[in-house]
Formats: structure tokens, C-alpha cells, sequence
């Protein structure tokens, strides 16, 4: 028997075609991301060119240090600052107030003192020597110090009247028991006699003053202390209420007088406290701080042709060497120190400067003998001209 030989072969899978595993959507390769990225940032960039943009430029003029030493006059008759003349006037001040002041502390031993109508009901003239005693329903004994004739009583339509008198009469002793309103006196000096009777007083005003202790009393030393110092004060207000005005004063000219004095209490009358109410009038030769400044100004541009004071850096003293205030005159000595510059005109080298590439402007201005140095900074950083909108240049002026 015949062997079969089978040759048995696995089949082979056919080749198929490979599939495109890119989706037919899809957009976005890296190549596209990157050069989208890249308008991104020129877009960025151009538009912050156009909208942020800006610009600072510092300049630093160039300084000159000035002094100078010079004889000026400041005359009332002068109109205007000169280079050796400033206008001077005549400045007032008012200043009116009112004090309370402490009378002195004294010890006082006072009789009280009144008036009294002494009374006579008998038919004859009755005389009473100096210091006759008339003692009150209280017992305190009053004195007269002058001699007293008292009329005689007289009939007067059938009726009696009696005869008087009004005298003055002082305690015998010191004290505030001796004070009485009213009341009656008998004359103890008539006891014994018919006149003990006939002969009677009372009293036609207060008997008032007496006093024995401390009290109080305006001397005349108290008035001149208390003028002095309320003057004092006022003459010291009267100076300040001159140099809150816009004035450099003359100490040597000023004027001051008190007019216009009250005095509450006058010297022995006895109070506690008095007032003094005082107006004082200050007057001083004067000029203005600006006309000093503006006469410095001028020396300096003398100086400097054109220049201005860098005021930081101004020194300046005067001081007064004659003095004549009746003719409206002083003379003074001015001495000042300052650095003086050319002025830079920041609107105009705004204007002339903006949309300049930085070349061009460096240039620019090492053609301007005025200018020491520069510094621009810009925004973005890389920017090689200044914005052409002045609003978006800042230029500023700076001075060592």
C-alpha cells in the first residue's frame, strides 16, 4: 500500500491595508500649537506696544554754586525790586485785652464811721466839746470829733420842736461790732444833769467800716505791677501778630505805645481783685519775603545768564548796618548762597522728544550744553523709540 504524503500547510493571512489612525477631525498638531503660539506672543507684543507703551526721562541740568555779598536798600518810596532795591513799608499790629489781678493782703484795724442827728428838747442852746461820747442801745460808744451847739427847742403852732444837728461820729474802738443800721444814743458825758434827758441822737445813715483782721486793698504798687505785666504780654502779642503777616520786621524800628487804659479799682480802695483792661498799637519798618527772594533771584541770573536758584539748596542771611525809620530807609547787607541751573522745560522737551528712537535722542541731547546727564527707561524694555503720544513720556527734571 501506497503511502500518502500530505503536505499540510497553514494558511497565511493576507496582507491588509493599514489604517490611518489620524481622525479626519482632528486640528491641532504640535507644529500648528507652536506657530499659534508664536502670533499669540507678536500679538501681545504689538499690542502692548500700541496701548502700554511708555517711556521715563530723567534729566540733570547742569549746576553752577553762586555767592554773593551785597548792599541793598529797602526804601518805602520804591516801587519794585531792583538789583540793589526792595519796596519797604510800614506795618501795624492792634491788640486790645482785659486781666484780673490780686490786690494785696493787708491787716486791717478800721473804726466804723456813720452820720447821726443829735436831738435837743430844752428851751436852751446846748454845746457838746470835740470827742463827746454818744453810747448806743447796744453799749458802744461813738465819738465826735468836732464841737457841737445844738438849737434850742422852739414852738412851732402850739407844738414843740426840737432842735438838732447832723454830725459824724466814729467808733470809739475797731471792730465789725461797731456796725450798726439803726438805732438810738444817749450822752453819757450829760448823766446826772435835767440835759440827760432832753439831749438824744439817732442815726440818719448806716455806721459801717469797722474791721480788725486780714483784708484786702489795691496799692499803688499793685496798679503798677499789674500795668506792667498785662503791657508786657500785649507788646509780645502785638510782635507776633506782625510776623504772621508775609513781612521780614526791623526789631530795631518797632514802636509800641498803650493807649486806651481802664483800672476797675483805683489805689486804697479794698477789694480782692481788680481788672485792667489795655489796647496796645505796635509799629515796625518792614519788606516783603517774596521781594527778597525775587532781588536773590535777580543777583543769581546776574550771575548765571538765565539761570534759576535750586531753592533746596539757597542760603541766605541779612542783616541790618544803618537804620534810618523816620525817613522810611534801612540799609542791609545780604549775603546768599545757591546752586543755579538752567531751566529745562519739561512740556517742551516732552513735545520735541516723543517718537524719537533712542539713538536719535541720546544725540539730541549731547548737542545740549545745559544738560550734565540722562537716564531713559522704557516700557516693555525692549523698546527701541519713545511712544510717539507725549502722554504716554514722562520727562522729568532732577538736580544733585
Amino acid at each position: 500500500m501506497t503511502d500518502k504524503i500530505l503536505d499540510i500547510v497553514p494558511p497565511q493571512k493576507a496582507d491588509r491595508p493599514q489604517r490611518n489612525t489620524q481622525k479626519k477631525g482632528e486640528f491641532w498638531t504640535l507644529k500648528r500649537i507652536i506657530l499659534l503660539s508664536v502670533i499669540v506672543v507678536l500679538f501681545a507684543a504689538v499690542f502692548s506696544y500700541l496701548n502700554f507703551a511708555k517711556a521715563e526721562v530723567k534729566i540733570w541740568p547742569k549746576t553752577e554754586l553762586v555767592d554773593s555779598k551785597e548792599l541793598v536798600t529797602v526804601e518805602e518810596s520804591a516801587d519794585k525790586v531792583t538789583e540793589d532795591t526792595i519796596p519797604g513799608k510800614f506795618v501795624f499790629s492792634q491788640v486790645k485785652d482785659s486781666q484780673q489781678f490780686n490786690s494785696s493782703k493787708i491787716t486791717s484795724n478800721q473804726k466804723a464811721r456813720g452820720k447821726i442827728r443829735v436831738y435837743n428838747d430844752s428851751n436852751q442852746q446846748v454845746t457838746l466839746i470835740p470827742n463827746t461820747g454818744f453810747m448806743s442801745a447796744s453799749q458802744k460808744v461813738y465819738k465826735s470829733p468836732e464841737r457841737i451847739t445844738i438849737p434850742a427847742a422852739k414852738y412851732r403852732g402850739g407844738e414843740k420842736v426840737s432842735g438838732h444837728v447832723d454830725v459824724e461820729v466814729v467808733a470809739a474802738e475797731v471792730g465789725e461790732e461797731y456796725n450798726v443800721k439803726e438805732t438810738k444814743f444817749s450822752v453819757p458825758g450829760l448823766n446826772g444833769s435835767t440835759l440827760y434827758h432832753q439831749v438824744y441822737a439817732e442815726t440818719i445813715t448806716d455806721i459801717n467800716g469797722g474791721f480788725e483782721g486780714k483784708d484786702y486793698k489795691v496799692t499803688e504798687q499793685d496798679v503798677k505791677e499789674a500795668r506792667k505785666k498785662i503791657e508786657e504780654r500785649l507788646k509780645k502779642e502785638g510782635k507776633e501778630k506782625l510776623k504772621g503777616k508775609d513781612y521780614i520786621i526791623f526789631p530795631e524800628t518797632i514802636t509800641q505805645n498803650a493807649t486806651e487804659t481802664f483800672i476797675s479799682a483805683q489805689p486804697g480802695m479794698k477789694t480782692d481783685k481788680f481788672t485792667i483792661q489795655e489796647k496796645v498799637k505796635t509799629k515796625a519798618f518792614a519788606f516783603k519775603r517774596e521781594d527778597l527772594k525775587q532781588l536773590v533771584e535777580k543777583l543769581a541770573r546776574k550771575k548765571m545768564e538765565g539761570g534759576k536758584i535750586y531753592e533746596p539748596s539757597l542760603k541766605l542771611d541779612y542783616e541790618a548796618s544803618e537804620v534810618y525809620p523816620e525817613k522810611g530807609r534801612v540799609l542791609i547787607n545780604v549775603n546768599f548762597s545757591a546752586k543755579v541751573y538752567s531751566p529745562v522745560e519739561e512740556k517742551e522737551v516732552k513735545a520735541k522728544i516723543r517718537g524719537m528712537s533712542l539713538a536719535s535722542l541720546n544725540s539730541w541731547f549731547n548737542n545740549k550744553n545745559q544738560i550734565a546727564k540722562t537716564e531713559i527707561n522704557t516700557w516693555p524694555y525692549w523698546m527701541r523709540s519713545l511712544p510717539s503720544s507725549s502722554e504716554k513720556v514722562e520727562v522729568k527734571v532732577l538736580i544733585d
